[in-house]
């Protein structure tokens, strides 16, 4: 059946995301870019007779995630860290649930914005926090961990380190420089991290997920 779908978007994001929504059939409804308008946006639509894909917070999006581990487990089956990025929970959730199945002896580690770090926070008190001042460069990780992601990442992932603005942009150039590259700031997150504190990475083999590469080219925040 042809179907016909809708994305609540934030109005600031990258130009490339924006474009590829549209150019696979989408059609965008901006909004606000925060938490709280982005759920109104997306109510708005359910309320019109739409179905709702979440983002991240739904057992079939977690397990969607899952393989990329489930691949790694094959290639690198002696891992000592599965490193991921953290915003809603999605890639995490996912990950961590399929390490502790297939690589159970490897470290569960996630990487988050300091300017993101709400699901930092959540660990450190115990329960999850319903809003955060998000100020980070790092587009797709503003928005705020989900309820069942939440849940997922308390029982199974081991540590969240988070990482700083220039952390996140030094990392895209370096990998940049060495790979010939270019990673968003989301997923340079996994390698700031690993340069931030190697005393958890050091002398392990670490699977860290590059989780996008959606950059407009203009505006680079960094010299390549």
């Amino acid at each position: 059946h042809h179907r016909r779908a809708w994305v609540v978007m934030p109005e600031n994001a990258v130009k490339t995301k924006i474009e590829a929504v549209r150019r696979n059939g989408g059609e965008i409804v901006f909004c606000s870019p925060n938490q709280q308008d982005r759920e109104r946006g997306l109510a708005e639509l359910v309320e019109k007779g739409c179905i709702p894909i979440p983002p991240y917070d739904h057992a079939d999006i977690i397990c969607g995630q899952g393989p990329a581990v489930v691949e790694l487990s094959v290639q690198c089956p002696d891992l000592d860290v599965v490193l991921t990025p953290v915003g809603g929970g999605g890639l995490i959730s996912g990950s961590a649930i399929a390490a502790r199945a297939l690589i159970p002896g490897a470290s569960v580690i996630a990487a988050e914005p300091e300017g993101a770090a709400d699901t930092a926070l959540s660990m450190q008190q115990g329960e999850r926090v319903d809003s955060f001042p998000v100020d980070t460069i790092a587009d797709g990780l503003r928005a705020i961990v989900g309820v069942l992601n939440f849940e997922i990442i308390h029982d199974k992932v081991d540590r969240i380190i988070t990482v700083s603005e220039s952390g996140i942009v030094d990392a895209m150039a370096l990998v940049w420089q060495h790979f010939r590259l270019l990673i968003e700031p989301s997923s340079a997150t996994v390698v700031a991290a690993i340069l931030a504190s190697p005393e958890h990475f050091s002398g392990r083999r670490v699977g860290a997920i590059i989780s996008g590469g959606n950059v407009d080219l203009e505006s680079l925040p960094f010299e390549p």
